[in-house]
């Protein structure tokens, strides 16, 4: 397919816009053409297709991930049709344009729009690299959004020293890890930012304001928890969610995944 021919007369950040959002439209034409469920989206696809039959989570289908993935997936399939993948496919487009727009936010805010561009076509292009399973509507791609949206929120200006908005920095980041776990290691740099000094120098406040700041992204981050937790005990399935997305990982014999690691490394650490 050519590189379409974008009017002169627009505006250069909307001439952008569509050449990027047309590179990541043409590296995944594979994938929106698939006729199949690509690697973990069949697993994911199985655990929505129970929850449309009235299954509920982790008893009647049981898989580690935590539970907001699977809503998302019962959403999609819920709508468009529990065999659609084009559905599923279309939506993994959608989901890396928007991180992608939320890159080149945080980008262009600390270092200019010629970085913010680099910053959202460097995402498409390694997220895509290597292996044709990273294409995936997985959990690996979905946290990156709400994980990005965070560090827009929390980069950016705000005329009010209180700064309420950090609560919706620190839900974004639960949501991330209500996506997949590793996502909520998010909040620990977005934590020290808010303590750093030169924080506190750039935006003219105190170290008060700043613990206070720390807190509000923390409060954030626990009222995500806690409404899930509640929705969760609604179901009846608070203790096997508990099990299966957190304690259940602890079970694995001592030094199991080290020996899986050290194993796997010298292949990864070559291929990449």
């Amino acid at each position: 397919m050519p590189w379409p021919r974008i009017p002169v007369f627009l505006d250069d950040r909307v001439r952008i816009s569509l050449s990027l959002t047309f590179f990541v439209v043409r590296s995944r034409l594979p994938l929106l053409l698939a006729p199949k469920a690509l690697d973990d989206e069949q697993v994911y696809a199985v655990m929505a297709r129970q929850m449309l039959a009235g299954g509920k989570l982790y008893i009647d289908a049981i898989e580690r991930k935590p539970p907001l993935l699977f809503l998302v997936y019962e959403g999609i399939l819920g709508t468009a049709g529990a065999g659609n993948w084009f559905a599923l496919h279309l939506t993994a487009v959608l989901w890396t344009l928007a991180t992608m727009a939320g890159l080149y936010l945080i980008a262009r805010r600390l270092f200019g729009p010629s970085t913010g561009v680099w910053a959202a076509l460097l995402y498409a292009l390694f997220h895509a690299w290597g292996d044709y399973r990273n294409l995936a509507l997985n959990g690996e791609l979905m946290m990156n959004l709400p994980i990005v949206l965070a560090f827009v929120v929390a980069l950016g200006p705000s005329t009010c020293r209180l700064r309420p908005e950090l609560t919706v920095a620190g839900a974004l980041v639960a949501i991330g890890f209500m996506l997949k776990q590793p996502a909520g290691i998010a909040g620990l740099p977005l934590g020290l930012y808010l303590l750093h000094p030169h924080y506190r120098a750039s935006r003219g406040i105190g170290w008060l304001h700043s613990l206070g700041h720390g807190l509000l992204l923390l409060l954030g981050f626990v009222t995500v928890f806690a409404i899930t937790g509640c929705w969760l005990w609604q179901q009846g399935i608070l203790g096997e969610a508990l099990r299966w997305t957190v304690l259940d990982h602890a079970a694995v014999p001592e030094g199991t995944g080290l020996r899986l690691f050290l194993r796997r490394a010298p292949d990864a650490v070559g291929f990449f």
